[in-house]
């Protein structure tokens, strides 16, 4: 994707609005779209119809006011105008900008015009900056043209200005960022209590910041938003739900089997002689690597949650261990730790986040998983001291 230079009189700051605007444009998606950020401008929501947006936000003081000549507006249609930006793919340019508009501005009535009216509004602008220009020249030879009126004039003599022009909107008067999270809670967190609104604000800013791609910026997909708020539903408002069960999941593929039976988890049960348990401890650990794949991988509080989950099925281990070894001899090792295996897979399943039924071969899996990654899992007891 085209890179356009992100640039803001305060550029500190400018980065947190971003965020906050990105937040904002989260909670506008619809299925299937994502959100961009600092991947074509500031920020982006793209589709696969080509009817996204893209967004320049610019933050000022209370004074500055967006007039017909003002750096920030020229500067942004230079940046859309550019051959090398695809602005194919957006239905809309939207320039986001804490500014008013000035009192004699002509772009009062931008967003209701057509693209001819449009081009005029430049037109008319472009002539009384001119205007300006000759008459300073009059007063002083050596007068130069303005940062602005060169910016106009490259805008003007783009080929494509025209094709852009209806997308452009201007976004004026946006909140600064000292007031954004209030709107976001009082928009969209209505089903959060009011002491855990900003909880909730805190833990989705982090959320979109730990999906960058390192120095490409970040991407935030519908679904994986979504999972997220959903966690912090639950999370925040107690409430318990159903752990997700897929069928397709059950039962390993074929093609699999192979190349999974060689994996350690498989190795440790052949120790122990217990050859019938395989077919059932493969489906196990095909279920659970799958589930997490599918339904944990991108939600970053059940990865925390599923690391304490793994600490308590390796407590229970590592206890049960040591007490099927106290007595354990050499002439019924074997016995005794297929014992020790049934007891450990037919045993209940701790808690895991706020699920309320975790499913044994969720747990089941888990273990192969962590018999496959760690060598202290295992199944074969040792001896005896006595």
């Amino acid at each position: 994707m085209t890179k356009v230079k992100f640039s803001s009189p305060q550029p500190t700051g400018a980065i947190i609005s971003q965020f906050f605007l990105a937040l904002e444009t989260c909670f506008n998606m619809r299925e299937g779209e994502i959100v961009l950020v600092e991947k074509d401008g500031d920020v982006s929501l793209n589709n696969t119809q080509n009817e996204g947006l893209q967004i320049e936000l610019k933050e000022y003081g209370n004074e500055d006011d967006l007039t017909d000549s003002h750096l920030n507006i020229w500067n942004t249609f230079k940046n859309w105008v550019d051959p090398k930006f695809n602005h194919s793919k957006y239905k809309y340019l939207i320039l986001a900008t804490t500014q008013d508009y000035g009192e004699k501005t002509l772009f009062t009535n931008w967003n209701t015009s057509n693209q001819n009216e449009k081009l005029n509004i430049l037109i008319k602008i472009y002539e009384k900056a001119k205007e300006r220009f000759e008459i300073a020249k009059e007063k002083d030879s050596d007068a130069k043209p303005s940062e602005s009126l060169n910016l106009m004039n490259q805008v003007l003599k783009t080929s494509n200005l025209e094709s852009i022009l209806s997308k452009i909107i201007i976004d004026s008067n946006r909140t600064r960022r000292n007031g954004i999270a209030d709107e976001l809670k009082e928009k969209n967190l209505k089903f959060f209590s009011d002491e855990n609104k900003q909880t909730v604000i805190n833990t989705l800013l982090g959320f979109i910041m730990s999906e960058e791609e390192y120095n490409k910026g970040w991407e935030v997909s519908y679904d994986n938003f979504s999972k997220q708020l959903q966690d912090l539903s639950a999370q925040l408002n107690n409430e318990s739900r159903i752990f997700p069960v897929n069928d397709i999941f059950k039962t390993i593929p074929e093609n699999e089997k192979e190349k999974t039976s060689k994996y350690s988890f498989v190795k440790k049960i052949e120790e122990i002689e217990y050859n019938e348990v395989i077919p059932s401890s493969l489906n196990q650990y095909w279920f659970t690597i799958n589930t997490i794949n599918k339904e944990f991988s991108t939600r970053k509080q059940k990865m925390e949650t599923l690391k304490q989950f793994q600490e308590d099925l390796i407590t229970s281990h590592n206890s049960l261990y040591s007490k099927s070894s106290r007595s354990c001899t050499e002439s019924d090792l074997i016995n005794k730790s297929k014992d020790f295996y049934d007891e450990i897979i037919g045993a209940k399943s701790p808690n895991y986040d706020m699920f309320n039924n975790i499913p044994l071969i969720f747990k089941n899996g888990m273990y192969h998983l962590l018999a496959d990654d760690y060598e202290e899992i295992v199944w074969k007891l040792k001896l005896s001291k006595k």
